[in-house]
């Protein structure tokens, strides 16, 4: 969490923007595999269902993919509506992210692992008459070289 609040503060400083923080972009509760190694989990026998089975399969203890896109897809259409023919800024996590980036895109839960979301990275959807649509996704912001 404590990233993606710098990374929005970093942004909002840039762009002159206010922030406002809500539950509904935050990570997805990992349940009993929080604070756990990733070797662990991936020891766990229920870690293959949720790898390959978004759709289906839940975190034990946690959230399932439906519940983290239910949550996301609501925040971004509240905030489309409250700004409509505006830009608004998201900062989020890749679990989060990929969610909405589904919906967008008209994909099953399933297809998760097909779409990459680095750190830093920049995902873009518009919302219009024409419904909904994604623009780009995943792209990484080029810096200046530094002439060395």
């Amino acid at each position: 969490m404590q990233r993606t609040r710098e990374s929005a503060e970093i942004l909002a400083a840039r762009l002159g923007l206010p922030i406002e923080f809500r539950d509904a972009l935050l990570e997805l509760d990992f349940g009993e595999w929080t604070g756990t190694t990733f070797d662990a989990i991936r020891a766990d026998p229920r870690w293959q269902a949720w790898r390959t089975q978004r759709s289906l399969s839940a975190i034990p203890g946690g959230e399932s993919m439906r519940e983290v896109q239910q949550r996301v897809v609501a925040a971004l259409l509240e905030l489309n509506e409250r700004h409509l023919h505006e830009t608004v800024v998201l900062v989020s996590h890749g679990d989060v992210i990929r969610a909405e980036l589904l919906f967008a895109l008209g994909m099953p839960l399933d297809f998760y692992n097909r779409i990459e979301i680095g750190q830093g990275s920049i995902s873009t959807i518009n919302i219009g008459a024409s419904g909904i649509r994604v623009t780009t996704l995943g792209e990484r912001p080029r810096l200046p070289s530094s002439g060395s």
